[in-house]
């Protein structure tokens, strides 16, 4: 039997011999996917900064910018309870289809919004192995009465907390940015000697 027969035939974008694009509204896919049947689900979900910025305080004090994201039909104006609610089914729906020795990186961010700091504590209601800092360097954040916040979360969530993933640092590929260039640490990520220049 083709693996891929075990999967949804509708709303099927592209497909190889090596995997599906799915195009629909991932709280509607999820829910015809087989359980246990994904080993990696990697997702960067609408922040909802469209609602802090539409209803930010103009009169704060700075002068300040703030940039909204066009998702398109989706405009991420969601009252927080909604998005929380909205989150929090979806990941639940991930962590359905995902087997148990699979992962789920779910990333976000801190919302600064009326010298506020405002995190996704609804992500800890999940089964985290780690929290990962992404230094992305740069920031479209134009509030002057904050540093500039140029990291964000990713976010390792397991299936169940009694769930143990496949993963052997000791095997794995790091990349590095150094002085505007790309380094491979090779093995162990804290063997140095090991470091090669990637093309």
């Amino acid at each position: 039997m083709d693996w891929k027969n075990y999967f949804p035939q509708e709303n099927r974008f592209f497909e190889t011999e090596n995997g599906i694009l799915y195009c629909g509204d991932s709280n509607k896919i999820l829910d015809d996917f087989p359980k246990h049947s994904i080993n990696l689900i990697v997702t960067s979900p609408p922040y909802n900064k469209g609602y802090w910025s539409k209803n930010r305080n103009i009169n704060n004090g700075f002068k300040t910018k703030c940039r909204k994201i066009d998702y398109g039909v989706f405009d991420d104006t969601l009252p927080p309870d909604i998005y929380e609610q909205w989150q929090i089914e979806i990941i639940n729906k991930c962590l359905k289809i995902l087997k148990t020795d699979g992962s789920m990186f779910y990333n976000h961010i801190d919302i600064l919004s009326e010298h506020q700091t405002i995190p996704p504590l609804f992500v800890y209601k999940f089964p985290l192995k780690q929290i990962i800092i992404w230094n992305r360097k740069n920031t479209p954040k134009l509030d002057k009465s904050y540093f500039l916040p140029v990291t964000e979360y990713i976010f390792w969530i397991q299936k169940s907390k009694d769930s143990r993933v496949k993963f052997k640092r000791k095997n794995g590929k790091f990349l590095v940015f150094v002085n505007n260039k790309f380094f491979e640490f090779i093995k162990d990520f804290n063997e140095s000697k090991n470091i090669k220049h990637k093309l």
